[in-house]
């Protein structure tokens, strides 16, 4: 079953967007971090960017609040990219990511059920594999509940916060 025309339009948009984005700062150091559904616009965005572009680069991929672990997902990747070579049809590391891809997951997020993608996506060609970063997203909303997915949550962890920090630094 295809996906209804405003899912396809909208997807297209967002990954305009962010394409647009992204090569607005070709050659200069870049970190991206995508939460929830943007790492799946985030994720094709530099599968469909390296088809085009190889020698573009993105060092750091951070991906937070992931679904891209879920066999839905990872079955639809699949269904649209060929991946000769890869065993069992895996799907991998975006290959203009040049450093490093960190998945940041809380084991409370609802969205990011399969916390570790290290092993559903395969490297890249600069070797570059997923590295899954367990944290605590302790975030609060102004009603006291917690929100394990809330983007503000992950944003506020150490582990996330040392990633963005060395890369600032550097």
């Amino acid at each position: 079953r295809s996906d209804p025309p405003q899912q396809v339009v909208a997807r297209q948009v967002l990954q305009d967007e962010l394409g647009a984005a992204l090569r607005k700062h070709k050659g200069k150091q870049i970190m991206l971090v995508a939460h929830s559904m943007g790492t799946i616009i985030a994720y094709d965005e530099l599968r469909d960017l390296g088809q085009v572009d190889p020698d573009f680069e993105v060092e750091h991929f951070l991906t937070i609040g992931s679904p891209l672990g879920l066999p839905h997902v990872k079955g639809k990747i699949i269904e649209e990219r060929a991946y000769s070579g890869q065993r069992g049809n895996r799907v991998r590391t975006p290959t203009i990511v040049s450093k490093s891809w960190i998945n940041f997951a809380d084991r409370r997020d609802p969205v990011a059920l399969d916390t570790h993608l290290s092993d559903d996506y395969g490297k890249n060609d600069r070797e570059i594999r997923v590295v899954d970063d367990l944290v605590t997203n302790s975030y609060v909303g102004l009603a006291g509940e917690p929100n394990y997915h809330k983007s503000y949550g992950y944003l506020r962890t150490p582990e996330l916060s040392r990633h963005v920090k060395a890369f600032l630094e550097s």
